[in-house]
């Protein structure tokens, strides 16, 4: 019996997944993300929405995902090197 209750509550506790394709798929589709994907690839933050330049540094593109906690050292030293 404990065991049934075990999984039963694994079961209900555990979060549904949602395969990276369909995240993908959505993500395609959003007009801000796909403008700040560009932004991300070119290195040009002129046209990128100004909620997103403060971190640029710590953004990379996987996919269509955009991921944050990503540093390039390479441009963090040059940002810290510029006036």
């Amino acid at each position: 019996m404990a065991e049934e209750y075990n999984r039963f509550v694994a079961e209900q506790t555990s979060p549904n997944a949602v395969p990276i394709q369909e995240v993908e798929r959505e993500l395609a589709h959003d007009m801000e993300l796909s403008q700040l994907r560009e932004c991300i690839k070119s290195s040009d933050w002129s046209s990128c929405p100004a909620a997103y330049k403060h971190v640029r540094y710590e953004l990379a593109v996987l996919g269509k995902l955009v991921l944050r906690g990503y540093e390039d050292r390479h441009a963090t030293e040059a940002a810290r090197r510029s006036p």
